[in-house]
């Protein structure tokens, strides 16, 4: 692992535990160094949170004032941004409210309530569910300025005040599988379960349980399709730290076997505790013992990803689909589905297609 590469985690861990100990103040970055580090942090979406901890750097291992002007003003744009979502996004679970529906947040704004400063975590679309009430959302958007467009069978694409807002039919991409189809019926019950409302908006934090569960098949389509970042395995050790006590251990291990994501949990565990600072308090929560596949999660995550970029070339698609397959077979002791129906999904379900399926068809 490189000096900088380990830098960034060790300030991740520190965030974490909220212990300066884990710094590494041995390590001297150069100027290029420097400008790696601060690369990988801004493409793995912690750029934020590593300027909140610069406070703790000794003044000699600080960078140039030139990378901490860029860290800075990064940060400043993110605070800007996040309250504008926060405020978006409420204009409509205020809208929605008024027609007796509650606006449950998926990802980004709800895992942010984790975080020791919300405003840090990075979000992009926002992404919500409405249960019963999808075709409602789709139409009160309209009715206060804003837009609905189909997405894909899973969301619709609602447009408000320049924010995307991804409306949920769905809460996953279950294409029609057995076990697709079982962790989307789990995940609806869940979202049925009382919420807790988000810094003193309309808008819902899922369940722990739930948040649980979906936080994991989130990071795991990503892990298998493309790669994970950085953030999506903060957001689970700042879960954890939060959640852990409050957890079902039980019944969330239950689940997730059902489903196909326990070893994958178990190994997220193991990656938090090892590389971002964890502490695991509730002797029951599981943290794999493999120590080559938790190092082998952790360096693809932040060297082998292979992400979907905007305006993508057809050479940057074509070796991002190549990378896909590969990645399969290489985590195919993590994979949900068999290698050859994660290949034919691909194909079957990719966004060309504009295939249009129902649960109720399952």
């Amino acid at each position: 692992m490189k000096d900088f590469e380990r830098l960034l985690l060790a300030i991740l861990a520190t965030s974490v535990s909220s212990s300066v100990d884990r710094l590494p103040l041995d390590i001297s970055l150069s100027e290029a160094d420097w400008k790696d580090f601060l690369k990988l942090a801004q493409s793995h979406g912690v750029a934020s949170l590593v300027t909140d901890q610069l406070q703790n750097f000794p003044a000699e291992k600080r960078p140039s004032k030139q990378i901490i002007m860029s860290l800075v003003g990064h940060l400043l744009q993110q605070e800007k941004r996040y309250r504008w979502q926060l405020q978006t996004a409420n204009m409509l679970a205020e809208a929605l409210k008024e027609k007796g529906v509650q606006m449950k947040v998926l990802k980004g704004i709800s895992f942010s309530t984790y975080y020791h400063k919300p405003e840090l975590r990075e979000c992009g679309d926002c992404d919500i569910y409405l249960g019963e009430h999808f075709e409602v959302g789709n139409q009160v958007v309209c009715d206060i300025g804003g837009s609905a467009e189909w997405g894909t069978y899973k969301h619709s694409h609602l447009h408000l005040n320049g924010l995307l807002i991804e409306n949920h039919r769905y809460i996953t991409d279950f294409h029609g599988t057995k076990k697709g189809v079982k962790l989307e019926q789990m995940l609806q019950k869940y979202a049925k379960m009382p919420g807790s409302l988000i810094n003193g908006t309309a808008l819902v934090r899922p369940n722990a349980h739930f948040n649980a569960i979906h936080l994991l098949r989130h990071a795991h389509g990503n892990l298998m399709l493309g790669g994970m970042t950085l953030r999506m395995i903060y957001d689970w050790a700042v879960f954890l730290r939060g959640e852990q006590s409050n957890l079902d251990c039980h019944q969330l291990y239950a689940d997730l076997e059902e489903c196909g994501l326990r070893n994958f949990a178990e190994v997220l565990t193991g990656v938090c505790v090892e590389y971002f600072g964890l502490k695991l308090t509730n002797e029951k929560l599981l943290s794999s013992n493999d120590s080559p596949l938790v190092d082998r999660v952790l360096m693809d995550t932040l060297r082998d990803g292979n992400y979907l970029i905007p305006k993508e070339s057809i050479w940057h698609k074509t070796r991002r689909i190549c990378a896909r397959f590969k990645r399969m077979w290489r985590f195919r002791e993590l994979a949900i589905e068999s290698v050859p129906m994660m290949l034919w999904n691909s194909f079957a379900f990719s966004s060309y297609m504009k295939r249009d399926i129902r649960l109720e068809e399952y």
